[in-house]
């Protein structure tokens, strides 16, 4: 099965391109951090299609932490000048939103009030 979930944050301001069918799809990668002690950061390159993509563009800017599923793929092709790359490649199938720190901290909540206690007169038996 070949199946990758990340929670990252995008590392460029996402942008439409176009397949030469028409296809629209974007490039960009994803920050993700290591729970480590150097703080450690890996980088992965993502590629998100059609109605995901517009999504994407609409809803979610550089910087802004991001979940994605997908699958990863070896993306082969060589350069004009030549050079043969090996990448390999998320395609994502599934975006969501994702709480930033910042949206994390919400203030505490606010405990409701003790109800008023009734005075012992009033009360059908004793205290």
């Amino acid at each position: 099965m070949n199946s990758i979930n990340l929670s990252g944050r995008l590392v460029y301001e996402p942008e439409i391109k176009k397949t030469q069918n028409g296809t629209a799809f974007i490039s960009n990668r994803i920050a993700v951090s290591r729970n480590d002690k150097n703080k450690t950061t890996d980088f992965f390159n993502v590629r998100i299609w059609d109605k995901t993509a517009d999504f994407v563009v609409k809803y979610f800017h550089k910087g802004d932490p991001i979940e994605i599923s997908g699958k990863l793929q070896n993306d082969n092709y060589e350069k004009q000048d030549g050079t043969k790359v090996n990448d390999v490649v998320i395609f994502v199938n599934e975006v969501n939103f994702t709480l930033s720190k910042a949206s994390a901290t919400a203030p505490a909540p606010v405990q409701a009030p003790a109800p008023a206690q009734a005075e012992p007169s009033e009360l059908p038996f004793e205290i």
